[in-house]
């Protein structure tokens, strides 16, 4: 399990940082990542 902890927390980066670039609505599934 620690190793998915691992995965997982670029993956919430990442998907914040694609939310904040597409804008929008996105921007909120974004934030909602961290």
């Amino acid at each position: 399990m620690d190793g998915l902890r691992y995965f997982l927390i670029p993956v919430m980066t990442l998907a914040g940082v694609i939310g904040f670039l597409l804008g929008g609505s996105y921007v909120w599934l974004g934030a909602a990542t961290f």
